[in-house]
Formats: C-alpha cells, structure tokens, sequence
C-alpha cells in the first residue's frame, strides 16, 4: 500500500489527534501570530488565517522573520512549524526569535526544532502518530490541531 493510501485510510484519525503541551507555563498567547513554515506546514498557516480570520496571522515562508516593525514582533507569538522539525528556513527563524527575545512556541515531530525548544525551555508540541507515513500536504488538519492548541 503506498503512502497516500495510508493517508487516505488514517486520515479519520486526526480529528483524535489532542496535543500536549510541553512547557505550556511558557506559553505567552498573543493575539497577532507569526507561523514560520514552508510547504505543508505553510499550507496550515494559510488555512488557520482563512478558519480564524479575528487573528492577526502573518505566515512567514523564508530565512529569518517577517519585514514587520518590531514592535509587531514584540506583540506577536511566533509558532515555528515544520513537519521534520529540521527545515533549515524555520529553524532559522525559530533562531531570530530566539536572538530578538519574542515569544516563540514550536511544532514538530521531532528533529532540530524541539532540541531547540527543549534547550531553551520553550513550549512545544510534539506531532506523534503520522511521522514516517504521510507527506506534511495531506495531514493539514492533524497539524493544525497542534498549532491552535
């Protein structure tokens, strides 16, 4: 059986999906939201901006941050988001948040990123069950879970 047929049979499953969140007295919630991710993990960005339109949501695809003020950075929390947890765009940007003192929480099933949350004692939301199986474009709704939890 290939991997979108497994997809296709498991996808039911997200929907049960319910994250936990390492760190959570970290967590500072703010109401504008920075999501950096490329591909998959960008397509949830774009979906929780269309599903939460009340928020303010900047889906950053890139090095580093977004061109925003810094006082736009300062009021926002940033969500470093990628599938392997290694995306070396996210990672960088996860580092710049980091440098610059914002408030930054991480999504991923393992990899880079949550060495980096556990280093710095960040909140995290480690993405269990769907690691090794799907492609990150057809588990949207499994991913979106841990980033508006």
């Amino acid at each position: 059986m290939d991997n979108y047929s497994k997809t296709i049979r498991k996808f039911a499953e997200q929907f049960y999906f319910e994250p936990e969140i390492w760190n959570e007295g970290k967590l500072v919630r703010k109401d504008n939201i920075i999501i950096a991710g490329m591909g998959g993990s960008r397509l949830v960005g774009d979906i929780l901006r269309m599903w939460k339109p009340e928020k303010e949501i900047v889906v950053h695809s890139d090095y580093n941050l977004p061109a925003v003020s810094s006082e736009r950075l300062r009021d926002s929390l940033v969500i470093a988001n990628s599938y392997s947890g290694n995306t070396e765009e996210t990672v960088d940007a996860a580092l710049k948040a980091i440098e610059l003192g914002l408030s930054l929480a991480v999504v991923a099933t393992g990899g880079r990123l949550i060495d980096i949350a556990k280093e710095n004692n960040l909140p995290y939301v480690i993405k269990h069950g769907f690691s090794k199986i799907e492609e990150p474009s057809s588990v949207p709704i499994f991913i979106l879970e841990g980033l508006i939890n």
